[in-house]
């Protein structure tokens, strides 16, 4: 297989001239969509297309666009912004170089001055760099409106804001960053904590906590033995007293759990239902079911060690902020259960 050519290309004898030509429709496909004011793009099918990388992506190419046309993508692929920057950049450089080239300078030239001057410009932008303070709202507010203008700075700028204050430390960890998606709300909001989607076991169970102690157990049920026996109920005396030996079991559990202080009980298995009803006597929120990335999060977060129900203890409670059962207004704790 071999790229079938225009003639106008097969016509052409300065190579320089087909990469050129090559970056002037790139650059004239994407530099009405550079900057604050730029406008996106419609395709026929009706897509709307805002990156540079979108709109190169959407065109037919010359075997001479591919080569620019994967800068753009590398670009994307790097750092997920500043294509058309990139597209627009490389246009305006190679439209000057091939001006250089007509003037007499040889190639090799052009490409030691344009290495220079990029030392020269990193010089330059580390001499007006200028370092603020996290609370140093004015310049936060001027950063994140200037990153975020083609975008609609007042649908976006208020929640870009809250995550760069939250955020704690140079280089934050990417895993304790997590965007969720919900269909069903409406705009965008930034929560400092932890998003756990369960719901509680009983709905009379409070909804929200000031102060999260949190209890991580395998499960909440009656005790199994370790071996294999058969138990015999001849009569209804006989089934009530083993009904009541399991329900002391599940009340001295209980009764030690909220002893401990411990007001948020999530367990990887099942709360048997007298237990969950003893809980939501005692104002304690019970989660059942919670898998094991979310348990291993809770666990980093707030200290709390899974453990068994029959070996909770002082130090296997973790701490947290605010426990809610809606995102909003939750910071520092669990929110959204």
């Amino acid at each position: 297989m071999f790229p079938v050519l225009s003639r106008k290309t097969q016509r052409e004898t300065r190579p320089r001239h087909l990469i050129e030509g090559a970056a002037k429709e790139i650059g004239g496909h994407i530099e009405t969509s550079f900057g604050p004011r730029g406008m996106y793009k419609l395709t026929q099918e009706g897509e709307v297309l805002s990156s540079a990388s979108e709109i190169v992506g959407s065109l037919e190419k010359t075997p001479f666009m591919d080569v620019i046309a994967k800068e753009i993508s590398d670009k994307e692929r790097e750092n997920h912004d500043g294509t058309t920057t990139t597209a627009v950049f490389m246009e305006k450089l190679i439209d000057r170089a091939s001006k250089l080239r007509d003037e007499g300078l040889s190639i090799p030239t052009i490409l030691a001055g344009y290495s220079k001057t990029m030392v020269t410009m990193e010089e330059e932008l580390g001499r007006i760099r200028r370092d603020f303070a996290r609370d140093d709202l004015e310049s936060v507010e001027k950063v994140v409106r200037d990153t975020v203008s083609k975008f609609g700075y007042e649908k976006i700028g208020d929640e870009l804001k809250d995550a760069f204050l939250y955020l704690e430390g140079e280089d934050p960890d990417k895993d304790n960053i997590k965007i969720y998606l919900d269909e069903k709300a409406r705009g965008s909001s930034v929560i400092k904590g932890l998003i756990l989607d369960y719901d509680k076991k009983r709905e009379d169970m409070p909804d929200s906590l000031d102060h999260g102690r949190v209890l991580l157990i395998h499960d909440l049920k009656p005790k199994k033995t370790t071996f294999d026996s058969k138990i015999e109920i001849r009569d209804t005396g006989s089934y009530l007293d083993l009904i009541g030996s399991e329900e002391r079991e599940l009340r001295q559990k209980v009764e030690r759990i909220v002893d401990l202080g411990a007001n948020l009980v999530l367990a990887k298995g099942e709360i048997d239902d007298r237990a969950a009803y003893l809980f939501a006597k005692r104002g304690i929120v019970a989660v059942e079911k919670v898998n094991d990335e979310d348990i291993k999060g809770v666990s980093r977060s707030t200290g709390a060690l899974l453990t068994s129900s029959a070996d909770v203890s002082s130090s296997t409670i973790g701490e947290c902020g605010a426990v809610s059962a809606s995102a909003g207004g939750c910071a520092g704790g669990i929110c959204h259960i």
